[in-house]
């Protein structure tokens, strides 16, 4: 995921400057989330023998408004990346609740990451 976002600047605010500093911050990142465990894939989507128990994609969907709430909060605090972070964080929680596999590999291999 990643943000492409243009401001126009007022010059006469400064409340407005920061903000657009903090937004032009956050749109040069995206993140990463996932899984690094091999056989995370066949569990995710499924294969001809079993079937697919989605972990990765119901933990992204259920957090986009969180995402987005972060972002805003973020932007007005000027932090905003730490508190992408802190959804992303409980993302992760989300997907290991969520896993059929319940191995120590499975559970640690699901991560993310701003980049």
């Amino acid at each position: 995921m990643s943000w492409n976002i243009q401001i126009v600047e007022d010059t006469f605010t400064p409340l407005l400057g920061r903000i657009a500093e903090q937004i032009r911050q956050v749109g040069g990142h995206g993140i990463e989330f996932g899984a690094t465990a091999y056989y995370a894939p066949f569990h995710e989507f499924g294969t001809s023998r079993i079937s697919a128990a989605p972990f990765i994609r119901p933990a992204f969907d259920a957090n986009q408004q969180k995402f987005q709430d972060a972002l805003a909060v973020g932007v007005l605090n000027g932090n905003a990346l730490a508190e992408i972070d802190v959804v992303g964080a409980d993302m992760v929680d989300m997907a290991r609740g969520l896993a059929r596999v319940r191995t120590g590999f499975m559970r640690d291999s699901i991560y993310y990451r701003a980049i």
